[in-house]
């Protein structure tokens, strides 16, 4: 809602200006003069919601492109330095929540946990919009399960557990939800429950990433017998 009252005012004012020019100069009648202003200007702030949508779609695209890259070349030191190059570059807030994410993500694949919550923790979460505020929240269960922080595992989930079951057949958070459930099992102590739902992950996602994260449990509880 505050792009979009930057957008109108910042289209708006100078249009209004512009035009109060041209009546004096023109000697237009107030009446011809208001209904010529409020077609420019609904025409005005129309093309500049279009050009901002866009820049959004393209940059939306460009960050898909240098992820999947740093997935399928497991480059994840490229992917950091293209995140903080845009970090240098775009200043909206949602912008540089997501290439914050990307980061964090990355570190997460370096199994740099410490750095991954430290970061995920100084993002404003009022800036994570739509389905990136639950996976805001799904990254801070995993960090914390794998720093063996239990008790935030536990919080989470008491907090978000209800919203994060919602997407359980989602094809792109499905597979983190089910890792998520292994992760709140163990934190409760419940070690053959989770084997039991890491067994059913396996069945039921079968992707390379989540065969990764998959081995990872396995490894995890492990050590917890």
């Amino acid at each position: 809602m505050a792009k979009k009252l930057k957008i109108i005012f910042g289209v708006g004012v100078p249009l209004g200006l512009l035009m109060a020019v041209l009546k004096n100069a023109l000697n237009i009648e107030d009446d011809r003069f208001w209904r010529y202003y409020a077609i420019g200007a609904a025409i005005a702030i129309f093309g500049a919601i279009l050009i901002n949508l866009f820049y959004q779609l393209r940059l939306v695209k460009k960050l898909k492109a240098v992820t999947n890259h740093a997935k399928e070349n497991q480059d994840y030191d490229l992917l950091i330095r293209e995140m903080e190059q845009m970090l240098a570059t775009y200043k909206g807030k949602y912008s540089r929540s997501l290439f914050k994410m990307n980061i964090c993500y990355a570190l997460a694949k370096k199994k740099q946990y410490a750095e991954g919550l430290e970061l995920l923790n100084s993002l404003d979460v009022k800036t994570v919009k739509g389905l990136n505020k639950l996976i805001f929240y799904l990254n801070q269960v995993y960090f914390y399960f794998y720093l063996d922080n239990l008790d935030e595992v536990i919080r989470i989930n008491q907090e978000w557990g209800r919203e994060f079951a919602k997407f359980e057949e989602h094809p792109q958070l499905g597979e983190h939800v089910a890792a998520n459930r292994v992760y709140l099992a163990v934190a409760q102590g419940q070690l053959e429950q989770a084997w039991d739902l890491l067994a059913e992950a396996e069945r039921k996602w079968t992707d390379r990433g989540a065969q990764e994260e998959q081995r990872l449990l396995k490894e995890k509880l492990g050590s917890e017998r």
